[in-house]
Protein backbone atom coordinates (compact mmCIF):
# COMPACT_ATOMS: atom_id res chain seq x y z
CA UNK A 1 0.00 0.00 0.00
CA UNK A 2 1.38 3.36 -1.02
CA UNK A 3 1.02 6.43 1.15
CA UNK A 4 0.96 9.80 -0.55
CA UNK A 5 3.08 12.69 0.69
CA UNK A 6 0.23 14.50 2.44
CA UNK A 7 -0.76 11.38 4.37
CA UNK A 8 2.86 10.68 5.28
CA UNK A 9 3.34 14.23 6.52
CA UNK A 10 0.13 13.99 8.56
CA UNK A 11 1.23 10.71 10.14
CA UNK A 12 4.69 12.10 10.92
CA UNK A 13 3.17 15.23 12.41
CA UNK A 14 0.76 13.17 14.54
CA UNK A 15 3.56 10.92 15.81
CA UNK A 16 5.64 13.99 16.63
CA UNK A 17 2.78 15.55 18.60
CA UNK A 18 2.21 12.31 20.52
CA UNK A 19 5.91 12.02 21.36
CA UNK A 20 6.01 15.64 22.52
CA UNK A 21 2.86 15.20 24.60
CA UNK A 22 4.23 12.01 26.18
CA UNK A 23 7.51 13.73 27.02
CA UNK A 24 5.73 16.74 28.50
CA UNK A 25 3.42 14.48 30.51
CA UNK A 26 6.38 12.52 31.85
CA UNK A 27 8.12 15.76 32.80
CA UNK A 28 5.05 16.97 34.71
CA UNK A 29 4.72 13.65 36.51
CA UNK A 30 8.42 13.65 37.38
CA UNK A 31 8.05 16.85 39.41
CA UNK A 32 8.28 16.34 43.15
CA UNK A 33 5.65 17.64 45.55
CA UNK A 34 8.19 20.22 46.70
CA UNK A 35 8.65 21.54 43.14
CA UNK A 36 4.88 21.67 42.63
CA UNK A 37 4.55 23.59 45.90
CA UNK A 38 7.19 26.12 44.82
CA UNK A 39 5.50 26.55 41.43
CA UNK A 40 2.17 27.14 43.18
CA UNK A 41 3.68 29.74 45.51
CA UNK A 42 5.23 31.61 42.58
CA UNK A 43 2.07 31.40 40.48
CA UNK A 44 -0.11 32.56 43.38
CA UNK A 45 2.20 35.50 44.12
CA UNK A 46 2.11 36.50 40.45
CA UNK A 47 -1.71 36.33 40.38
CA UNK A 48 -2.09 38.27 43.62
CA UNK A 49 0.08 41.12 42.35
CA UNK A 50 -0.98 41.34 38.71
CA UNK A 51 -4.01 39.21 37.78
CA UNK A 52 -6.57 39.14 40.61
CA UNK A 53 -8.68 42.28 40.96
CA UNK A 54 -9.21 41.49 44.65
CA UNK A 55 -8.57 38.71 47.15
CA UNK A 56 -8.72 37.97 50.88
CA UNK A 57 -6.21 36.31 53.20
CA UNK A 58 -7.61 34.81 56.42
CA UNK A 59 -4.93 33.60 58.85
CA UNK A 60 -4.40 32.84 62.52
CA UNK A 61 -1.76 31.54 64.90
CA UNK A 62 -1.47 30.76 68.58
CA UNK A 63 1.14 30.02 71.23
CA UNK A 64 0.56 27.42 73.94
CA UNK A 65 2.39 26.88 77.23
CA UNK A 66 1.80 23.41 78.70
CA UNK A 67 -1.42 23.08 76.74
CA UNK A 68 -2.81 26.51 77.67
CA UNK A 69 -3.16 29.25 75.06
CA UNK A 70 -1.11 32.25 76.15
CA UNK A 71 -1.24 34.18 72.88
CA UNK A 72 -3.44 34.10 69.79
CA UNK A 73 -4.00 36.34 66.80
CA UNK A 74 -6.60 36.19 64.03
CA UNK A 75 -6.04 38.31 60.93
CA UNK A 76 -8.24 39.15 57.95
CA UNK A 77 -6.49 41.02 55.13
CA UNK A 78 -8.49 42.30 52.15
CA UNK A 79 -6.70 43.52 49.03
CA UNK A 80 -8.28 45.36 46.12
CA UNK A 81 -5.86 45.89 43.27
CA UNK A 82 -8.41 47.75 41.15
CA UNK A 83 -8.65 50.75 43.46
CA UNK A 84 -5.29 50.08 45.18
CA UNK A 85 -6.70 49.62 48.66
CA UNK A 86 -5.91 47.28 51.54
CA UNK A 87 -7.86 46.66 54.74
CA UNK A 88 -6.29 44.64 57.56
CA UNK A 89 -8.22 43.74 60.71
CA UNK A 90 -6.91 41.62 63.56
CA UNK A 91 -7.94 40.35 66.97
CA UNK A 92 -5.24 39.64 69.55
CA UNK A 93 -5.55 37.80 72.86
CA UNK A 94 -2.45 37.83 75.07
CA UNK A 95 -4.02 35.77 77.83
CA UNK A 96 -5.55 38.63 79.79
CA UNK A 97 -6.28 41.38 77.28
CA UNK A 98 -8.19 41.21 73.99
CA UNK A 99 -7.56 43.95 71.44
CA UNK A 100 -8.76 44.70 67.92
CA UNK A 101 -6.72 46.53 65.33
CA UNK A 102 -7.62 48.15 62.01
CA UNK A 103 -5.38 49.34 59.21
CA UNK A 104 -6.80 50.76 55.99
CA UNK A 105 -5.07 52.40 53.05
CA UNK A 106 -6.12 53.58 49.62
CA UNK A 107 -4.80 56.19 47.20
CA UNK A 108 -6.00 59.07 49.37
CA UNK A 109 -6.15 57.96 52.99
CA UNK A 110 -4.49 55.87 55.70
CA UNK A 111 -6.53 54.92 58.80
CA UNK A 112 -5.17 53.25 61.96
CA UNK A 113 -6.99 52.13 65.10
CA UNK A 114 -6.15 49.90 68.06
CA UNK A 115 -8.73 49.38 70.80
CA UNK A 116 -5.92 49.41 73.37
CA UNK A 117 -5.78 53.14 72.63
CA UNK A 118 -9.54 53.58 73.03
CA UNK A 119 -11.74 54.81 70.20
CA UNK A 120 -9.00 56.98 68.74
CA UNK A 121 -8.64 56.71 64.96
CA UNK A 122 -5.53 58.10 63.30
CA UNK A 123 -6.28 59.41 59.81
CA UNK A 124 -3.59 60.47 57.35
CA UNK A 125 -4.38 62.18 54.06
CA UNK A 126 -1.96 61.31 51.28
CA UNK A 127 -0.90 64.42 49.42
CA UNK A 128 2.14 62.98 47.66
CA UNK A 129 0.48 61.39 44.63
CA UNK A 130 3.71 59.66 43.58
CA UNK A 131 3.42 57.50 46.71
CA UNK A 132 -0.31 57.10 46.18
CA UNK A 133 0.34 55.46 42.83
CA UNK A 134 2.59 52.82 44.40
CA UNK A 135 1.32 49.26 44.23
CA UNK A 136 -0.12 47.88 47.47
CA UNK A 137 1.70 44.59 46.87
CA UNK A 138 4.86 43.46 45.15
CA UNK A 139 5.81 39.99 43.95
CA UNK A 140 8.49 38.71 46.38
CA UNK A 141 9.71 36.21 43.79
CA UNK A 142 10.74 39.04 41.47
CA UNK A 143 13.13 40.63 43.95
CA UNK A 144 16.85 40.44 43.18
CA UNK A 145 17.78 38.36 46.22
CA UNK A 146 14.96 35.83 45.84
CA UNK A 147 16.94 33.36 43.73
CA UNK A 148 19.70 33.25 46.36
CA UNK A 149 17.17 32.75 49.17
CA UNK A 150 15.52 29.97 47.16
CA UNK A 151 18.85 28.16 46.85
CA UNK A 152 19.41 28.42 50.61
CA UNK A 153 15.91 27.05 51.31
CA UNK A 154 16.45 24.20 48.82
CA UNK A 155 19.67 23.25 50.59
CA UNK A 156 18.07 23.49 54.04
CA UNK A 157 15.09 21.35 53.02
CA UNK A 158 17.37 18.63 51.67
CA UNK A 159 15.73 15.21 51.41
CA UNK A 160 12.48 16.55 52.87
CA UNK A 161 11.57 17.46 49.29
CA UNK A 162 10.36 13.88 48.90
CA UNK A 163 8.08 14.06 51.94
CA UNK A 164 5.37 16.10 50.19
CA UNK A 165 2.69 13.94 48.59
CA UNK A 166 0.43 15.19 45.80
CA UNK A 167 -3.10 14.03 45.06
CA UNK A 168 -4.75 15.27 41.88
CA UNK A 169 -8.53 15.46 41.82
CA UNK A 170 -10.78 14.92 38.77
CA UNK A 171 -11.31 18.68 38.39
CA UNK A 172 -7.54 19.24 38.06
CA UNK A 173 -7.05 20.70 41.52
CA UNK A 174 -4.32 19.27 43.74
CA UNK A 175 -3.91 18.54 47.43
CA UNK A 176 -0.38 18.69 48.85
CA UNK A 177 0.24 16.95 52.16
CA UNK A 178 3.23 16.48 54.43
CA UNK A 179 3.78 15.19 57.95
CA UNK A 180 7.14 15.06 59.70
CA UNK A 181 8.36 13.77 63.06
CA UNK A 182 11.22 15.18 65.12
CA UNK A 183 13.76 12.78 63.59
CA UNK A 184 13.00 14.12 60.11
CA UNK A 185 13.38 17.82 60.94
CA UNK A 186 16.87 19.05 59.93
CA UNK A 187 18.89 20.71 62.69
CA UNK A 188 19.24 23.84 60.54
CA UNK A 189 15.45 24.19 60.31
CA UNK A 190 15.15 23.80 64.08
CA UNK A 191 17.81 26.45 64.62
CA UNK A 192 16.05 28.90 62.29
CA UNK A 193 12.65 28.29 63.92
CA UNK A 194 14.13 28.74 67.40
CA UNK A 195 15.77 32.03 66.37
CA UNK A 196 12.62 33.33 64.66
CA UNK A 197 10.31 32.42 67.55
CA UNK A 198 12.52 34.15 70.12
CA UNK A 199 12.71 37.23 67.92
CA UNK A 200 8.93 37.30 67.38
CA UNK A 201 8.20 37.03 71.11
CA UNK A 202 10.62 39.88 71.84
CA UNK A 203 8.94 42.07 69.20
CA UNK A 204 5.43 41.20 70.43
CA UNK A 205 6.35 42.07 74.03
CA UNK A 206 7.93 45.32 72.87
CA UNK A 207 4.79 46.30 70.92
CA UNK A 208 2.52 45.55 73.87
CA UNK A 209 4.76 47.51 76.24
CA UNK A 210 4.51 50.54 73.97
CA UNK A 211 0.73 50.36 73.59
CA UNK A 212 -0.29 49.08 77.04
CA UNK A 213 2.16 48.89 79.92
CA UNK A 214 -0.29 46.84 82.01
CA UNK A 215 -0.62 44.00 79.49
CA UNK A 216 0.85 40.61 80.35
CA UNK A 217 3.97 39.77 78.39
CA UNK A 218 4.70 36.45 76.76
CA UNK A 219 7.27 34.36 78.63
CA UNK A 220 10.78 34.99 77.38
CA UNK A 221 12.38 31.84 75.97
CA UNK A 222 15.90 31.23 77.23
CA UNK A 223 16.50 27.73 75.88
CA UNK A 224 16.49 26.57 72.28
CA UNK A 225 13.17 25.57 70.74
CA UNK A 226 12.87 22.44 68.63
CA UNK A 227 10.03 21.06 66.52
CA UNK A 228 8.68 17.68 67.64
CA UNK A 229 6.37 17.25 64.67
CA UNK A 230 4.97 19.28 61.80
CA UNK A 231 2.18 18.82 59.28
CA UNK A 232 0.77 20.89 56.44
CA UNK A 233 -2.00 20.70 53.86
CA UNK A 234 -2.40 22.96 50.83
CA UNK A 235 -5.04 22.91 48.11
CA UNK A 236 -4.50 24.45 44.68
CA UNK A 237 -6.93 25.00 41.82
CA UNK A 238 -6.46 23.42 38.40
CA UNK A 239 -4.20 26.29 37.34
CA UNK A 240 -1.90 25.89 40.34
CA UNK A 241 -3.02 28.89 42.40
CA UNK A 242 -3.24 28.22 46.16
CA UNK A 243 -6.80 28.33 47.50
CA UNK A 244 -6.35 27.34 51.12
CA UNK A 245 -3.84 25.78 53.44
CA UNK A 246 -3.01 25.15 57.06
CA UNK A 247 -0.03 23.92 59.01
CA UNK A 248 0.65 22.74 62.53
CA UNK A 249 3.85 22.60 64.52
CA UNK A 250 4.39 21.10 67.94
CA UNK A 251 7.38 22.67 69.64
CA UNK A 252 9.39 21.40 72.55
Amino acid sequence: MKINKKAAMLISFTIGILMFASTAFAEVNSKSGYDILKDSLKYTAQNCTSKFSSFTVDSSFLVKDNGSIIYSKNMLNKYNLSNKSVENTSKTNNGTTVSNELYYKDKNTIINNNTLNGNMYYVTNITDKTKADDSILSDPFKENRTSDIEKIVDAAIGNLKDSISVTEKPDGSKKLLTSLNENQIPSLINALISFKLKEDITNINKQHSQSDSSSVKLPQISKDVFVKNASAEITTDKNGSIRNGHHNKKRG
